[in-house]
């Protein structure tokens, strides 16, 4: 009974480690790519209105992603590379 109880709380300590350290890296990524968005708008010289205007993104979401808040789904990076 003791070793079964180990067993379930050190797979439980595992699996809660193994999620924490991905949603971590999922947290990174969306940075990574909010940061490059941004590098190539300013490199390019433009503003995050005229980045929204050239994808048709709204300007918002544009600012989201540059902030790491959220991450672009393939279809929204590809009119961003687009546009860049």
């Amino acid at each position: 009974l003791a070793y079964q109880q180990f067993v379930k709380s050190h797979s439980f300590v595992s699996f809660t480690y193994v999620l924490e350290r991905s949603t971590n890296i999922i947290k990174e990524a969306t940075h990574y790519v909010g940061k490059k968005i941004r590098a190539f708008r300013e490199f390019r010289g433009y503003s995050q209105i005229q980045l929204a205007e050239l994808s048709g993104i709204n300007v918002g979401t544009i600012r989201k992603y540059e902030l790491g808040i959220r991450n672009p789904k393939p279809d929204q990076l590809e009119k961003i590379a687009t546009a860049l």
